[in-house]
């Protein structure tokens, strides 16, 4: 098991560069329909448990690294999980390189 940070989901179910695929249609670079489809595919290929954060954990790892609490939420439900966290994200990859690493070493 993994934690995948949102746009690691993303980059898997939408075919394109990287970065400007994954705004898809807010940008008009897929239709309506084809986000919905990749959407579709994104959320059939993860398992869903919830699992309630730590705020003030979350918060304190921002002050501490400069990462956004955003980002860290994924690193704390790996750290949680004792897990590695697969993001693309180098700020969160090099605050925590015992917990984040890129898809391309995992």
């Amino acid at each position: 098991m993994i934690v995948a940070d949102t746009s690691l989901v993303a980059y898997f179910v939408i075919h394109g560069a990287m970065t400007p695929a994954a705004e898809h249609v807010r940008k008009e670079i897929l239709d309506r329909d084809t986000a919905l489809r990749a959407f579709r595919r994104g959320i059939a290929m993860v398992e869903f448990e919830e699992i309630k954060s730590d705020p003030l954990a979350i918060l304190n790892m921002s002050e501490d690294t400069g990462c956004s609490p955003y980002d860290l939420e994924f690193v704390w439900l790996a750290m949680e999980l004792r897990v590695k966290l697969v993001t693309a994200d180098q700020k969160v990859i090099r605050a925590y390189p015992g917990v984040a690493v890129h898809p391309s070493t995992y």
